[in-house]
C-alpha cells in the first residue's frame, strides 16, 4: 500500500481504515431505515448473515472502499465465535422472553443486546484494520460470494432489496 505524503489515503485515494465510532454511528442511522432493517433481519433469520456485516458492506460502499469475498470471509470469521456463542443465542433468548416480560424488562434486554451488537461491531472494525481496501469493486457481490449464495440464488425480492440497500450486486 502506497500512502500519499501528508494524507491518510493510499495512492489510489482510498482511506485504508475505518473508525469504530463512525461505523457505529452509521449503523445506528441506517437501522432507522425500515426497508434496510427488514432486509437485515430477513437475511439474519433465513440466511444466517450477521446484520453488522450487511451494515459494513453499505458503510464501506458509502466511503468508496471496496473489499473482495476473501476479505469479507476474514471479517466474518473474526466475529463468528462471538456471534455464534453469545450474540445469536442472546437474540433468540430475547425473542423467546418477549411475550413473558413486561415492557420495561424487555427494553432492558434490548439494551443488553445493543451492548453485544457494539462488541460485534468492534470485532468487525478490528478485522477490517488488517485489510487494504480497493478503490473499485462491489461490496454487495463480495458479501454474497463470501457466503456462497451464488450457488443457491437469493429469492428475487430479497436480491432486489439488497441491490437497493447496497447498490448493484450483479446478481
Amino acid at each position: 500500500m502506497v500512502r500519499v505524503a501528508g494524507s491518510d489515503r493510499t495512492a489510489d485515494g482510498v482511506e485504508p481504515s475505518i473508525d469504530l465510532q463512525g461505523f457505529v454511528a452509521f449503523g445506528d442511522s441506517q437501522w432507522h431505515n425500515k426497508t434496510l432493517r427488514a432486509l437485515a433481519l430477513r437475511l439474519q433469520d433465513e440466511h444466517q448473515l450477521e446484520p453488522n456485516l450487511l451494515l459494513l458492506a453499505i458503510f464501506l460502499s458509502s466511503k468508496g472502499q471496496f473489499v473482495d469475498s476473501d476479505d469479507f470471509k476474514q471479517i466474518a470469521l473474526a466475529q463468528q465465535p462471538f456471534a455464534t456463542e453469545v450474540l445469536s443465542p442472546y437474540r433468540e433468548l430475547r425473542r423467546l422472553a418477549k411475550k413473558h416480560l413486561v415492557e420495561t424488562d424487555y427494553r432492558r434486554m434490548l439494551e443488553v443486546e445493543l451492548i453485544l451488537e457494539r462488541h460485534s461491531q468492534k470485532l468487525i472494525v478490528g478485522a477490517y484494520k488488517g485489510i487494504t481496501p480497493k478503490a473499485t469493486g462491489n461490496n454487495g457481490a463480495a458479501l454474497l460470494a463470501a457466503h456462497q449464495w451464488y450457488e443457491t440464488p437469493l429469492p428475487a425480492d430479497l436480491a432486489e432489496q439488497l441491490q437497493l440497500c447496497i447498490g448493484s450486486v450483479d446478481l
